[in-house]
C-alpha cells in the first residue's frame, strides 16, 4: 500500500476516496472524477507528499474543467496570501463586506490598558465588531489557544475603554482550529472561523456562497507579480478582472500574463 507524506512529515495510507471527496467539493463532475483518478494513479509511488498530490490533481482538473478548478486550489491560494498578514486581512474585509458588514481595516483604538491595531472592525446596523485574522502560511500549522487568549484579551482591554460600544470578538484563520481553541472560544462566546470550521459557514463554505476567489488562486501568477497586486490593494480574482489591460501592464504584469487573467476569468 502506498503511504503518503503528509505536510507535518507524518505519513498516512493513500486514500483516493480522499481525494475523491475533495475533487467534489470543489465542484468536479463525475466523469471529471474518474478522468483525473486515471491519470493520476500511474504518477503516484511510496512516501509521495501531500503537496505533489495537490499539484498533479490541480493540473488535471485544470484540463479537464478549467472553469471550476479554482475551487480546489482554495486552501492553498489562501496560504499564498503573504508573506505578510495584510493581504489576508483585506480578503477577509471583502469577505465581511460581501456578507452586508460596512468594514474598516487596521484599525487604531484605544483600550484601558494599552493602544491596540485591529485587523478589520465590521459593522451592521448597529452592532460594531473586532476581527483578528490569523494568517499562516505554512500547511499543517493550526491556530492555537493561545491566538484565541490574545484575541479575547484584546477585546476585553477595548471594552473597558469603550463599554458596549463593541459587541462581540472574531477570530478568523485560514487554516484548522485546534480543539482547545474551539474550547476556549465556545466558553468565552467568541465567533470562531476557520477552515472546515464551523461546520456549517465554514470559511470555505462562505467563500464559495458569496463567490469570494483570492487572486491567488491564479496559479501561474508569480510571487513577484502576487506582490504588486497586493501593493495595489487588489485582492479577489474579479478585482483583478476589472482592470483594464493597460492597467494590468502598468503595474508590471507581461502580456503573457494579462493573455492569461482574460483566458482564466472569462
Amino acid at each position: 500500500m502506498i503511504q503518503v507524506t503528509k505536510a507535518s512529515g507524518q505519513t498516512e495510507p493513500l486514500s483516493l476516496d480522499k481525494v475523491r471527496r475533495s475533487l467534489y467539493r470543489a465542484g468536479a463532475e463525475p466523469a471529471t472524477i474518474d478522468k483525473i483518478l486515471l491519470e493520476l494513479k500511474p504518477k503516484l509511488y511510496d512516501k509521495i507528499a501531500t503537496r505533489e498530490i495537490y499539484s498533479q490533481v490541480f493540473a488535471l482538473f485544470n484540463r479537464f474543467q478549467k472553469n471550476q478548478s479554482f475551487h480546489y486550489s482554495l486552501k492553498p491560494a489562501l496560504m499564498d496570501l503573504g508573506p505578510s498578514g495584510y493581504p489576508f486581512e483585506d480578503f477577509i474585509a471583502r469577505l465581511f463586506t460581501a456578507m452586508g458588514y460596512q468594514t474598516q481595516t487596521r484599525v487604531i483604538i484605544q483600550g484601558k490598558c494599552i493602544s491596540h491595531e485591529v485587523d478589520v472592525v465590521a459593522q451592521k446596523s448597529e452592532q460594531k465588531f473586532l476581527i483578528e485574522c490569523k494568517f499562516h502560511n505554512r500547511p499543517g500549522t493550526k491556530t492555537e489557544s493561545k491566538d484565541a487568549l490574545y484575541t479575547q484579551a484584546r477585546f476585553e482591554d477595548i471594552n473597558s475603554q469603550h463599554p458596549g460600544v463593541y459587541q462581540k470578538t472574531w477570530l478568523v484563520t485560514n487554516t484548522k482550529l485546534t480543539s482547545q481553541a474551539i474550547q476556549y472560544g465556545r466558553c468565552r462566546n467568541m465567533e470562531l472561523l476557520a477552515w472546515r470550521y464551523p461546520a456549517k459557514g465554514s470559511l470555505e463554505s462562505l467563500l464559495e456562497q458569496y463567490q469570494i476567489q483570492p487572486l491567488t488562486c491564479l496559479s501561474f501568477l508569480t510571487h513577484q507579480e502576487k506582490q504588486q497586486l497586493f501593493n495595489h490593494e487588489l485582492v479577489l480574482c474579479r478585482e483583478v478582472k476589472a482592470q483594464t489591460d493597460k492597467q494590468l501592464s502598468a503595474l508590471g504584469l507581461a502580456d503573457k500574463t494579462i493573455k492569461n487573467i482574460r483566458s482564466s476569468l472569462n
